[in-house]
């Protein structure tokens, strides 16, 4: 079978990441963070930027001493075997299938002043007609084509648009300070009013969301012609650098609004043109110019991060089909070394999964729990991983690893818990069905390995539905908070004692038969 090319340099793979972490979320996060924290989410994304830190400095190590064509799936399937592998895949597919119609109505709800009928108001949220539907559709269609023609074009395209995607929210943030940036708005109506469950609601949304895309680089490990080196600068690199930029963006965004916008509090903020915060935040100050430039960007950061959302979940669909659960049809490549028929399925199943969510906030929301309970995994097969293959050259090595590793699982614990109960309830759905098909298909091969992963679910699901999340509040913050601890705790002991054995972990790094992949 044809394999993938290493055609990517450390360049076009920062910029990967970096274009998937500067997309639909700068356009249309700053507005709703502010709604739930207040001027207090400029700590949403301090906190968020350091906690997906972690994240990144742990998956930085399993990416450079497994450059695969993917990552979190793989590293899952060398600690503890298919059935940890493939819950890993499901929820990470059901978290980026739909990132590319996401992107599309940020893009639609910035055109809606421009074009009517494409999208309509149900109290503060913008929901899409079926016209809008259809241009989504069209949009999607694009991605896909683009990416067809193989990763190179990809890259090249995606290179070309992130220079633009970082250059403009920069220009845009510097003209708008400059012209109004009014101190006194961080205090007006109380720094932070929601209290801390109003930054840390908006940290577990928009916040972890936008720097989600950092994981992009190891996705496409398999294609980099110099992973051990490449990899570490695009995931840390990108991480720093969009926790910057998301502060200065949510300040700004903050100080150059008048005060009248939010004279009946944060969280009925609103202003003319508010389906498009930045370029109504220009209008209110009567540059048209700027948001003009705005609304042209709102057409280029989006496709950018839906461009490579489109390439890398096309490789985890492929994935999954070589580790032998859906049809081999989707590991067929075309001329260009692409994995054509996933890019069709993905993009029809994205479509699809537009109907159960009200709008853009809905559909990130649980985008973001989905994939941070994939993370769970990262910091359990690096320690384990340590045990079973100590010798293994790892060119990136985790210091004070046992620490970075709990510290990393709790705060997984904690961002699945701040998403509130009704988002937690769908994810241990989803998984609960995740390993019913595993079960239909390879019965329990492995399950002994997997059952440290129900404490995450059961932990998670007990703080949810007593907690303040969106729960009952039997428990008040500490409480819960202490509970996740020991949960994430617990997870973490029999994580690595359930592990499997150096013959099995040998058996599947070195069965080039099956050529297990996963793509994430």
């Amino acid at each position: 079978m044809s394999q993938l090319k290493k055609e990517i340099s450390s360049f076009g793979l920062l910029m990967t990441s970096l274009s998937a972490m500067i997309g639909s979320g700068w356009l249309l996060s700053s507005m709703v963070a502010a709604k739930l924290a207040g001027p207090a989410a400029v700590l949403s994304w301090l906190i968020g930027g350091i906690m997906i830190a972690f994240i990144a400095v742990c998956f930085s190590e399993l990416s450079t001493a497994f450059p695969v064509a993917g990552g979190i799936a793989r590293y899952g399937q060398f600690s503890h075997g298919k059935c940890i592998s493939f819950i890993i895949s499901w929820l990470a597919w059901l978290s980026c299938v739909a990132v590319a119609p996401t992107e599309s109505i940020a893009i639609l709800q910035y055109a809606s002043r421009f074009f009517d009928g494409l999208t309509y108001q149900v109290n503060d949220t913008f929901l899409l007609t079926n016209l809008g539907l259809t241009y989504a559709a069209v949009l999607v269609f694009i991605m896909a084509w683009i990416n067809q023609k193989g990763i190179k074009m990809m890259i090249r395209y995606n290179n070309i648009l992130t220079i633009w995607k970082i250059c403009v929210p920069l220009f845009v943030l510097t003209v708008l300070a400059y012209h109004q940036f009014i101190p006194s708005n961080f205090t007006d109506q109380s720094f932070m009013p929601s209290g801390m469950n109003g930054v840390l609601s908006a940290l577990s949304t928009t916040v972890i969301f936008s720097f989600l895309g950092f994981r992009e680089c190891t996705s496409l490990a398999e294609e980099v012609k110099n992973p051990q080196r490449s990899i570490p600068i695009a995931a840390i690199g990108s991480v720093l650098y969009c926790t910057v930029f998301y502060v200065i963006m949510q300040s700004v965004f903050i100080a150059s609004m008048n005060p009248d916008a939010f004279s009946l509090g944060w969280g009925a903020l609103s202003f003319d043109f508010d389906a498009g915060p930045f370029a109504g935040l220009a209008l209110m100050l009567g540059l048209k110019w700027l948001a003009t430039i705005i609304y042209i960007d709102a057409i280029i950061a989006p496709m950018g991060a839906g461009l490579v959302y489109t390439a890398t979940t096309s490789r985890l669909l492929l994935a999954i089909s070589k580790n032998g659960f859906l049809p081999p049809a989707l590991q067929k490549l075309n001329k260009n070394q692409v994995p054509q028929f996933a890019l069709i399925v993905n993009g029809l199943v994205g479509l699809a999964l537009l109907a159960p969510f009200e709008d853009w906030v809905a559909l990130v929301r649980f985008q973001s729990v989905a994939i941070v309970v994939a993370y769970a995994i990262g910091p359990i097969a690096l320690l384990a991983l340590r045990t079973t293959a100590p010798k293994l050259k790892r060119p990136f090595k985790l210091p004070y690893a046992y620490f970075f590793s709990t510290v990393t699982l709790y705060i997984c614990f904690l961002l699945i818990h701040w998403s509130s109960w009704e988002n937690v309830l769908a994810i241990i759905i989803s998984c609960l069905a995740g390993l019913f098909i595993y079960f239909l298909h390879s019965g329990t091969e492995d399950m002994q390995h997997a059952k440290w992963f129900m404490i995450i679910l059961t932990t998670c699901g007990i703080t949810g539905y007593f907690g303040t999340f969106g729960g009952i509040e039997a428990l008040n913050i500490w409480q819960e908070s202490l509970i996740l601890l020991i949960g994430s705790i617990l997870a973490m002991y029999f994580g690595v004692k359930q592990r499997i054995n150096t013959d099995q972990y040998t058996k599947y790094i070195e069965d080039k038969e099956t050529n297990y992949y996963d793509a994430i």
